[in-house]
C-alpha cells in the first residue's frame, strides 16, 4: 500500500492538508458509493467522494463542493483510500461496514457540515485563532 499526502481543501472536513491517504489499488467496478476514490486527473492524483455510479460511469464529487459531481472514466481510477492518517498522527479506517455506512452517508452530510466549518475558520482566522 502507497501513502499519498493530500494538499488542498475539496474534502474537508473529510480530509485536510497534510492528512495521508493510505491508497489500496482496486479497479473501478470494485469502487462502492461513499468510496474516497482515487484517480488521475490532468496529470495530478485527486481523491473524491463516489457519490453515483451508472453502469461503467462514476461520478466524484470534493465533500466541500457544492457543484455537479465530476465524472471520471473508469481508466483514470488508481484505487481507493483505505484508511486515512491525520496530520496529528490519528489513523481512521475508511472500509468495513461501519466505516462505509458513514462514508455513504456523507455523500449527504457533507456538504452542510463543509459549510459550517468553514464558516469557524473564518471566525477564527478573523479572531487571529490558531
Amino acid at each position: 500500500m502507497d501513502y499519498l499526502a493530500t494538499s488542498g481543501w475539496s474534502m474537508a472536513p473529510s480530509l485536510k492538508p497534510g492528512d495521508k491517504i493510505i491508497l489500496r489499488p482496486c479497479r473501478a467496478q470494485d469502487l462502492r458509493l461513499g468510496d474516497l476514490a482515487v484517480y488521475r486527473a490532468s496529470g495530478a492524483l485527486v481523491c473524491h467522494r463516489l457519490v453515483f455510479k451508472q453502469g461503467s460511469r462514476l461520478f466524484t464529487r470534493g465533500d466541500s463542493s457544492w457543484g455537479w459531481p465530476e465524472e471520471v472514466p473508469a481508466s483514470c481510477i488508481e484505487g481507493v483510500a483505505a484508511a486515512v492518517v491525520t496530520s496529528h498522527g490519528v489513523s481512521r479506517p475508511m472500509q468495513g461496514p461501519i466505516s462505509r455506512a458513514l462514508n455513504f452517508s456523507a455523500i449527504f452530510w457533507t456538504p452542510l457540515t463543509a459549510l459550517a466549518y468553514r464558516a469557524a475558520e473564518a471566525i477564527k482566522r478573523r479572531a487571529g485563532l490558531p
